[in-house]
């Protein structure tokens, strides 16, 4: 008996060239660099999304604080408007100089950290023990637990889009107040190495708060000034859909805004439309836009090509930011 074996089988194998991986590589390349620009798009719009989520929630907030104490929360706890120091007995650094964000913990569902404030609280100045003198309160960052408080970072605070780069200080608290020719706005900032936790929302005060100083000026104040200047939503004649109350800041190329003392926020100076960003004026990390939200709770962007958007008087940004200038404000 024979054997009949079939004999192996071979398959002939062809591997790629050279050629050939080098064009596949082309390909992906290609496809990449079409795809990554519509994926950056798509992660700022949503970046931008909860940026105007978050400016809702802090408007509703304000909301919520106006229920129980029948006003908006005080553009800070520093000193009048009429001036670096005062009243009365009380210097400049005799005030708490908490700003506004402190005041609606509770209603963002941060009791906790509210409660760890330990500074007083109160929008007013409380009566002093000798007659016509006033109470000298301690700074927030002179009572352990309420720095310690201050150096938390709060995300509802925070645009998704600011990569938090100031790296000359945080402001510790901002101060408008009149002068013999006017007014002005004065900030004092902390190291970044001090770890004061940022926040790129800030109340809007209107042309530059409640000074008096000048009529056209105090026509124009807005929301959030000082803490002489309460304010409810009676007093915003020109309507809540017409009114700013908070927008965006960045700090500008060096600095950024802490949340603990941070108050209202002058427009005297605009809109940023330029390369290089500026803290005195609002800004944001949005294309073209500045994110507002208005005193009805909505949220609106703005463009920095607005009409006044370089702080001029009467015209439509301005209009915006004060609450009771009886003008008519048109499209923006």
């Amino acid at each position: 008996m024979r054997k009949l074996t079939l004999p192996t089988s071979t398959v002939a194998r062809r591997g790629f060239t050279l050629i050939e991986l080098l064009v596949v590589i082309a390909i992906i390349a290609i496809l990449v660099a079409l795809l990554l620009p519509a994926v950056q798009q798509a992660r700022e719009a949503a970046r931008r999304t909860q940026c105007k989520n978050n400016l809702k929630q802090i408007a509703l907030a304000c909301h919520n604080h106006h229920d129980n104490y029948n006003a908006v929360p005080r553009g800070g706890y520093g000193t009048p408007i009429t001036g670096l120091t005062g009243p009365l007995n009380l210097g400049l650094w005799d005030h708490q100089w908490m700003g506004v964000l402190p005041q609606i913990l509770p209603f963002i569902e941060q009791d906790n950290l509210y409660n760890r404030i330990n500074v007083w609280k109160g929008p007013d100045l409380r009566p002093g023990t000798s007659p016509n003198t006033y109470q000298i309160e301690t700074n927030y960052w002179a009572d352990t637990n309420t720095w310690n408080s201050a150096r938390f970072t709060l995300p509802a605070f925070l645009c998704p889009s600011d990569p938090q780069k100031g790296s000359t200080g945080s402001f510790a608290f901002n101060h408008m107040y009149e002068t013999a020719s006017g007014g002005s706005m004065t900030a004092y900032y902390f190291l970044p190495t001090d770890g004061l936790g940022h926040t790129n929302y800030v109340g809007v005060a209107g042309f530059l708060g409640n000074i008096q100083r000048w009529a056209s000026w105090s026509q124009n104040r807005g929301i959030f000034g000082t803490r002489d200047h309460k304010v409810n939503f009676r007093d915003m004649t020109d309507g809540t859909s017409n009114t700013l109350m908070f927008g965006e800041v960045t700090g500008g190329d060096a600095y950024n805004f802490g949340w603990m003392g941070t108050g209202g926020f002058p427009a005297a100076w605009g809109l940023n439309n330029a390369p290089t960003q500026n803290w005195y004026q609002f800004e944001s990390f949005h294309t073209g836009v500045v994110q507002f939200a208005l005193a009805d709770g909505s949220v609106r962007a703005i463009s920095k090509n607005i009409d006044g958007g370089n702080g001029a008087l009467g015209r439509t940004f301005m209009n915006l930011a004060a609450m009771a200038d009886g003008n008519v404000i048109g499209e923006f």
